[in-house]
Formats: structure tokens, C-alpha cells, sequence
């Protein structure tokens, strides 16, 4: 029987020290971070897709803190990606 590859390294090697290649340049991009736990949703997507570019698609799973996209301002920013649309007729 054997094994099916992994796309994950088995092990890292530490080779040497060198010295400082230069500062180390901060993104100007943000992150979209998933609100809750749960199924995506187009209906949640079509409002999260205003606020940057999206990795995930309706039907997956994402966890609370998942990267969902990437956002065009610096900082990272919440968003719901689950939430479903109310199915009723009556107005309050």
C-alpha cells in the first residue's frame, strides 16, 4: 500500500544565519476575516464582495477569524459571509 502525497513539506532544514537582506515591507492590502462560523451564502457575499476581492464561494465552510478575501484599505476587516436572507412577508 502506499501513501498519498502530501502538499505539506514532511520536514524543514535549518541550513545557516545570514545576514539582513533589508527592511521587510508591510502589504498595503487588508484581509476580509469571517464573523461567525458557518455555510456562505450568495445572499452574504453579494454585500461582502463591495468591500474587496473574495476566496471563498457560496456553499463552502468557513470558521469565526478565516481569511475570506482580501480588502483594498489597510487593516483587516470583519464581515458576515453567513448570513442567510429573512424568507417572510411581514413588515413590523
Amino acid at each position: 500500500m502506499r501513501a498519498a502525497p502530501s502538499p505539506l513539506p514532511a520536514a524543514q532544514l535549518f541550513l545557516a544565519y545570514e545576514p539582513m537582506a533589508g527592511e521587510i515591507l508591510m502589504r498595503d492590502a487588508g484581509s476580509l476575516i469571517a464573523f461567525e462560523t458557518g455555510q456562505v451564502t450568495s445572499y452574504a457575499l453579494e454585500s461582502a464582495q463591495e468591500r474587496g476581492q473574495l476566496f471563498v464561494r457560496p456553499g463552502d465552510q468557513v470558521y469565526e477569524g478565516q481569511v475570506v478575501g482580501q480588502c483594498s484599505k489597510a487593516g483587516d476587516l470583519k464581515v458576515n459571509v453567513c448570513k442567510t436572507k429573512q424568507l417572510t412577508n411581514i413588515r413590523a
